[in-house]
Order: structure tokens, then C-alpha cells, then sequence
């Protein structure tokens, strides 16, 4: 809950900051713009990293975590990852309108392993030697997001539409 609390801060102060900055950087709309984003993306490492500490987490992950993101939110409606093919519950709209997910799932056959029939990555596990690996049949799914946009709102930094929702679905083909 600390570190939590700790990140919501960090975001709040991180807004604050280019604020002031614009206010210092002149007329020129261009110069405005470019300030604000530079400017926004060294407060949010910094406070990122002050967030990891006063939270007690290290500060490499906090931080790039907090520039990533908060760097992505002025300019795009939507950031949907995957690494792991596993979903993640972590859905949300950023402060700035950009709809968020960390990894939202396989699509394919969920009867085996990131798709692939279970037999030869197992055989491959226990003896060491290559394999060939079989697309898994049955129980094919998609993971997918539905992100719905504002499109009378506000834009964000980028001009682009901002988020207003995220739901997490997933389909079943078979």
C-alpha cells in the first residue's frame, strides 16, 4: 500500500512540474510543447525514483516504469502489452487519457504451452535435445482489450483521441 500511495504522489507532483516550466518558457507554442514534454519526462524519472524509495522498491523498475508510461501518455490513446501471454487484472486510464493494460493475454490454443502441443516442450524439458514442436489443438482463445475514446473531449499531448474505458475480453473460437 506504501508503494502505491507513494506512486500516486509521484504522479500528482510529476503534473505540477512542467506547469511551471511552460509558465517559464515563453510565448512560442512550439517552445511551449517541446519544454513541457522534456520536462515532464525528467520529473517522471525522478520521481519515479523518489517514489521507489520512499516506498522501499529499487529504483530501476519504478523508474522506468513511471517515464515509460507517463512519457506514452502525452502522446497515445492506448498502450496494450504482452510479454508473458498471461493477462494481467492491471487495466486502468492513465491521468492523461491513455487506457493501459500490462499484458493482455495469448491468443490461440490455451491447451498448451504459449500455443504449441504440451508433448515436445516437455520432451525437450526432461532430455535436453530439439524437439519439434506441434501447434496445440482445441480451446483457442483471444485475449483482447475494447478501449472506448472520447472523440468530442479533449485531445491529449500528441493530438490524440483520449481513452474514457478499458474492459479485458476474451473470446473463445471453438
Amino acid at each position: 500500500m506504501q508503494a502505491a500511495t507513494s506512486s500516486a504522489l509521484s504522479f500528482a507532483a510529476g503534473a505540477a512540474i512542467p506547469l511551471v516550466a511552460v509558465m517559464l518558457a515563453g510565448s512560442s507554442a512550439a517552445a511551449r510543447v517541446f519544454v513541457t514534454f522534456v520536462v515532464a519526462l525528467v520529473a517522471l524519472a525522478g520521481l519515479g525514483a523518489a517514489g521507489a524509495r520512499a516506498g522501499g522498491a529499487a529504483f530501476g523498475k519504478p523508474t522506468v516504469r513511471m517515464l515509460v508510461l507517463g512519457g506514452l501518455a502525452m502522446v497515445v490513446t492506448a498502450v496494450v502489452g504482452t510479454h508473458t501471454h498471461v493477462t494481467t487484472a492491471d487495466e486502468r486510464i492513465l491521468p492523461a487519457g491513455t487506457a493501459y493494460i500490462t499484458d493482455v493475454g495469448m491468443t490461440g490454443p490455451h491447451d498448451g504451452v504459449i500455443g504449441m502441443d504440451r508433448v515436445g516442450i516437455v520432451k525437450k524439458f526432461l532430455d535436453g535435445m530439439p524437439a519439434r514442436f506441434e501447434v496445440a489443438q482445441g480451446n483457442v482463445q483471444m485475449n483482447c482489450v475494447l478501449v472506448e475514446t472520447d472523440e468530442a473531449g479533449s485531445r491529449n499531448g500528441g493530438g490524440r483521441l483520449q481513452a474514457i474505458s478499458i474492459e479485458r475480453l476474451r473470446l473463445r473460437i471453438d
